[in-house]
């Protein structure tokens, strides 16, 4: 699809869709802030922002639904993601803080800063749209460690290595370990 289409294409969906309020969790991150583009943004285009397959980048065009959201795994850190009409990110930028993150939405989104609106959820939100999805909101969900060990993504010096699905995570050390055993006398 060349970029002309991709242009009308994300202006027809901006003008025609009713947004609902988004959820209160977007891809394991707390929904702090949210906003809608509409024909009061002008989209600029001055986000480089490149997704997809690594033979296949593409430039991320215009986006109707922004959020900023509090990830749930490093304390403090902010992201801004550039969401479809269902709130499935597309794209994404970490940040330091809100103001930052509005800042940035600003630079691609002429007059987004306006539009800025608080999620205001509650804990019992949170909770709710946890237990929903399957999920014990009391345990630490958000946490990744090595399923073998039990070392966390901080205690381990080259990260974790997942299954595609990223239900199954395994440390450096572990593979070592498992090699040596598999190749024991």
């Amino acid at each position: 699809m060349d970029e002309a289409c991709h242009t009308v294409r994300a202006q027809n969906e901006i003008m025609n869709t009713d947004f609902k309020k988004p959820p209160p969790i977007i891809h394991s991150a707390k929904t702090l802030y949210y906003a809608v583009n509409d024909e009061s943004v002008e989209f600029t285009d001055r986000i480089n922002l490149f997704v997809g397959e690594v033979e296949n980048f593409k430039k991320l065009g215009e986006m109707p639904l922004l959020a900023i959201c509090e990830n749930y795994s490093e304390e403090k850190d902010t992201v801004l993601f550039f969401c479809d009409s269902n709130w499935e990110p597309q794209g994404v930028f970490g940040t330091k803080s809100v103001e930052q993150a509005k800042s940035k939405a600003e630079i691609g989104y002429k007059g987004i800063t306006n539009k800025w609106i608080s999620a205001n959820t509650s804990e019992e939100e949170l909770n709710k749209h946890l237990k929903d999805h399957g999920i014990d909101p009391d345990a630490d969900w958000w946490k990744v460690s090595c399923t073998f060990c039990g070392k966390s993504q901080s205690e381990v010096e080259d990260g974790l290595l997942s299954n595609e699905k990223a239900t199954t995570y395994i440390c450096y050390d572990c593979i070592k370990d498992f090699y040596k055993f598999i190749n024991e006398d």
